[in-house]
């Protein structure tokens, strides 16, 4: 602390200057600490790219029972069980998942999976734009999504560690659920918008693109 003399008296002030440059610099260090595994080119880039293939997964599942609701007349049912389709999927591809993770190189069953959500969203927009789309290709489309996202999460586990090192794993991890939960929040709000704006054909344009930038 800086101790001032009041009036050149030579009598120390009890008045003491904030130590901005200490807080500044403290600040600093918490915020590099936190993005710290980010300093990683590899590991930036996985997480930039799950970061667009989550959001468009999540605008997807806004999307997907909205439409149904819609295009079954108002039909709660039939906008669950579309809903369920993705479940039992997922659970039946995380059984195989490990199998086939230990014989595809990461990255590349990655941008597979991301390629098969691409076709999958330009399938139903395609459908969509040319007035073809019952609810039963929404429980196809439920039920494939469901596998290709039981294959992209294990895989994703192990290249992390791989990536960063044991020392910056667990910081990894936090910055990947972090993620996970950021796109969980804000990407069905943002596919509000575009499904009011666009219609569900522009929500799935979208949701295409955002796994183009993924598999990129």
């Amino acid at each position: 602390p800086l101790i001032s003399t009041a009036g050149g008296t030579g009598i120390p002030s009890s008045r003491t200057v904030p130590e901005d440059n200490d807080l500044s610099n403290g600040i600093s260090k918490v915020l590099g600490r936190t993005f710290e595994s980010l300093r990683n080119r590899h590991f930036f880039f996985l997480w930039l790219g799950m970061m667009a293939g989550m959001s468009g997964t999540q605008m997807q599942f806004f999307a997907r029972g909205v439409l149904v609701f819609d295009i079954t007349d108002e039909n709660f049912l039939l906008t669950g069980v579309v809903g369920v389709g993705f479940g039992p999927a997922m659970l039946v591809g995380s059984v195989v998942a490990p199998v086939i993770t230990m014989r595809f190189e990461g990255r590349l069953l990655i941008q597979m999976v991301q390629g098969g959500q691409v076709i999958l969203a330009a399938a139903i927009a395609a459908l969509l734009l040319t007035n073809s789309l019952i609810w039963q290709h929404m429980l196809i489309a439920s039920i494939i999504q469901g596998g290709l996202f039981s294959l992209m999460m294990p895989v994703r586990q192990v290249m992390i560690p791989r990536m960063v090192g044991r020392d910056l794993m667990s910081n990894a991890m936090s910055l990947n659920a972090a993620a996970m939960s950021l796109t969980a929040m804000a990407a069905p709000a943002v596919g509000g918008v575009l499904y009011w704006k666009l219609g569900p054909e522009g929500v799935y344009i979208v949701v295409a693109g955002l796994n183009v930038v993924a598999i990129l």
